[in-house]
């Protein structure tokens, strides 16, 4: 039905359900670090890599690696799922737009009445831009930097919105 579409395991629910002592080999964001590890947790799973986000997912994560919405919508459904199927889809229907709503109010909000990112983009914003101040970024020329964080050395394509490590 979908398929341009690309699965992907939940690192956390691939931590949990393996037990698994670090789950980071699934949020490695280069292949190289993903193969340190991989051996003992696809012994483990005996699934196939490609599943696992970020070194080897083919689309882009776009760094949303939760299921959040997932969850909240089952631990909240609880009531609900004691009705019939039909019950059921309309009360998660309502709630979604319920909550669609509240959200786009909230961004609007913030966008158009105070000119700012949501509280929430703006500790997230400036997360990124402590942790980048000691970054140095190189103009290779065609859109095309290179970043040094003092780590690792990156590729940064401003033009393609890409970077090497998938971030």
């Amino acid at each position: 039905m979908y398929s341009m579409s690309h699965h992907a395991y939940c690192c956390r629910h691939l931590y949990l359900n393996i037990k698994a002592k670090d789950a980071s080999t699934c949020k490695a964001y280069m292949t190289y670090e993903f193969e340190l590890n991989i051996s003992a947790l696809q012994a483990a799973t005996g699934s196939n890599p490609n599943r696992w986000l970020r070194a080897h997912f083919p689309g882009v994560c776009y760094n949303i690696l939760i299921s959040n919405s997932v969850e909240y919508m089952n631990a909240h459904s609880r009531f609900a799922r004691k009705d019939t199927i039909v019950g059921l889809m309309e009360y998660f229907c309502a709630y979604q737009q319920e909550w669609y709503s509240k959200r786009r109010d909230l961004a609007c909000y913030y966008t158009l009445v105070t000119s700012t990112l949501t509280p929430w983009a703006k500790v997230r914003v400036q997360r990124r831009v402590v942790k980048s101040t000691s970054w140095t970024a190189r103009d290779i020329g065609y859109g095309k930097y290179e970043v040094q964080d003092g780590y690792r050395d990156a590729i940064v394509h401003y033009f393609n919105k890409t970077c090497m490590y998938k971030k």
